[in-house]
């Protein structure tokens, strides 16, 4: 199974700033998974070793960790999602995961570990995962892991810094439970330090931090959203498309649109907005499309929002619509049509 590498002093004293925000008193510690045992590591110099255990399925990590770290609680050789559910009330669950499985399409299982942990009757938890499921809404992984993490008393989100893990791209966050729990979430950069309490908890829950630009990517959000057509449809005809795949898009979030022609060789790469039956339309039309989605508004929103390399539909959920492309829109255009106020607009030029 596929963990992160940590790095240990920058780990270590990230989640200790963490812990020592929780009310620890009278409980102990579990992991159920301790991989490099950073992580109890500190627990062990919180609470003290007696109060620490946890398991792993990998016996050669638990000796790398005890000879490397001296922890001095108690680690067994146990596989957390195969074994028993162990009682673990009066606990405080903490860890960091795998986040895939062995297999060719490497299965997220985290979710798989939450779920386990709601049985489990833990009192408290301390997890990193991935940040994947903040965006997921409409897939059952993004459902579920939602689910497993109100039952364990979701209080708090905290994105965690970029470079938290060595020469790993992942994005991840720490989710903070207390099972007594039932109110607002809050959302907390972990970097920074500034927060926010999540408006909708069911909904897409953007990583931004700057109060402003929130409420304007709140406000227009569209009720019927833009969707696109695979390339492989209206074959036949002249079609305004872009490149299904975008590397880098929280850089450049959208490839160039261009007019596609009837039987493109590779047209299952690309995604369409509007199909013509003749050239010349195609290429009028399209001036418009590139006006419109690739202007500075645009671009502002899908940096803010894009989480993934493929333009699925989901990904154009925030993008503001217009009821027709019939002109070019120049930035100006845009901002006044949309009621932009000076803030919002310095904020997007900045």
């Amino acid at each position: 199974m596929w963990t992160t590498r940590l790095k240990g002093s920058k780990l270590s004293t990230y989640i200790k700033e963490i812990l020592e925000q929780i009310d620890t008193k009278d409980f102990e510690f579990f992991d159920p998974e301790i991989a490099g045992g950073q992580i109890v590591s500190v627990a062990e110099e919180i609470v003290g070793a007696e109060f620490v255990s946890g398991i792993s399925a990998n016996a050669m990590d638990i000796n790398y960790a005890t000879t490397r770290l001296g922890l001095q609680g108690n680690y067994k050789v146990g596989n957390f999602l195969q074994d028993d559910v162990p009682d673990l009330s009066g606990k405080i669950a903490i860890g960091n995961p795998p986040y895939n499985d062995d297999s060719v399409g490497r299965n997220p299982i985290y979710d798989k570990y939450l779920a386990r942990l709601v049985t489990s009757n833990v009192a408290k938890l301390i997890f990193i995962i991935p940040t994947n499921w903040l965006s997921q809404t409409h897939t059952k992984l993004g459902r579920e892991v939602r689910e497993h993490l109100r039952n364990l008393g979701i209080q708090k989100i905290i994105i965690n810094p970029e470079d938290l893990f060595e020469g790993v791209k992942v994005g991840t966050c720490t989710v903070v439970c207390d099972k007594e729990y039932n109110g607002d979430v809050l959302l907390v950069n972990g970097t920074t330090k500034e927060s926010i309490v999540i408006d909708d908890f069911d909904e897409q829950i953007l990583t931004v931090f700057d109060v402003v630009t929130l409420e304007l990517l709140q406000r227009l959000k569209p009720s019927n959203p833009y969707i696109t057509k695979s390339g492989a449809k209206d074959t036949d005809k002249w079609r305004i498309s872009t490149s299904y795949r975008k590397e880098n898009f929280e850089i450049e979030p959208l490839n160039t649109i261009k007019v596609m022609e009837p039987n493109y060789k590779s047209q299952k790469g690309y995604r369409v907005f509007e199909a013509f039956d003749t050239k010349e339309e195609a290429e009028v039309a399209v001036e418009f499309y590139k006006s419109f989605w690739h202007s500075k508004l645009i671009k502002f929103i899908m940096r803010k929002t894009r989480t993934s390399t493929t333009l699925d539909n989901p990904q154009l959920f925030w993008i503001p619509t217009i009821d027709r492309f019939d002109k070019k829109f120049t930035d100006q255009d845009l901002y006044k049509h949309f009621g932009l106020t000076d803030t919002e607009i310095a904020i997007i030029e900045k």
